[in-house]
């Protein structure tokens, strides 16, 4: 099979991970309303988890200076600090969304990309990168559509957003299929902004809730727990 075919099967198959949280759709109403408190602490905690487990320890071992580093995650986030304002005129909840869906993008695209890369550089290690996102891709996509809950949209319409973000990473993956293993390079250069972006929108989530209380604390540590084990890291 053409290493091209293989590439798009997994990232097709990362891409539908979010289709995962189509159990919503068959949860009581209510039910889904008191998780989603719930869900956007989780949602915290997986962004932060991702931030420290994956996104940076990856940009650390691709060869980025930690000055580096630290510089493109402060770009991250400014740039979105600057996104935020554009949104000023939203309430604080659709701003929430806005940014969830801008990062979830950047994310997934970043993810297509090295994939990709690495099924050109070898098939066996595309396998291995598939299998690795995957993994961390299960709760975050989870705590993403806890976010787009938690900013006021309906189940149906939260997870079509969710499920939307995934094609991202096929865009991604095809670009890479077109411009070979120098979009590796960039993608590396985009990791760490893509963290300073998920801190960006954790903190966002932090300030939407008017008095934290020790039980979000335990939630917020608990999916940076659920994140670092699923990162194997």
């Amino acid at each position: 099979m053409p290493v091209w075919i293989e590439c798009l099967l997994a990232v097709g198959i990362v891409s539908a991970i979010p289709l995962a949280s189509a159990v919503v759709l068959v949860i009581d109403p209510t039910v889904v309303r008191r998780a989603i408190p719930v869900l956007a602490r989780l949602a915290t905690g997986a962004l932060i988890g991702a931030v420290l487990f994956d996104l940076i320890p990856d940009a650390l071992a691709a060869g980025q200076r930690p000055v580096r580093v630290a510089g493109s995650l402060a770009l991250g986030l400014v740039g979105f600090g600057l996104i935020d304002q554009a949104f000023d005129r939203l309430s604080a909840s659709q701003r929430i969304v806005r940014l969830n869906f801008t990062g979830d993008i950047l994310h997934n695209a970043v993810d297509g990309v090295l994939i990709a890369a690495s099924f050109l550089a070898n098939p066996s290690l595309g396998i291995v990168a598939t299998l690795a996102v995957s993994l961390h891709e299960l709760p975050r996509e989870l705590g993403s559509l806890g976010i787009f809950l938690h900013g006021g949209l309906r189940p149906v319409r939260a997870y079509g957003l969710n499920a939307l973000t995934g094609l991202a990473a096929l865009a991604g993956a095809a670009l890479t299929l077109a411009f070979g293993l120098r979009a590796r390079g960039i993608a590396t250069d985009i990791v760490p902004i893509a963290a300073g972006t998920f801190l960006y929108i954790a903190a966002a989530l932090v300030r939407s809730t008017p008095r934290p209380r020790l039980i979000d604390a335990t939630w917020i540590a608990a999916g940076l727990a659920i994140t670092a084990v699923a990162g194997g890291r």
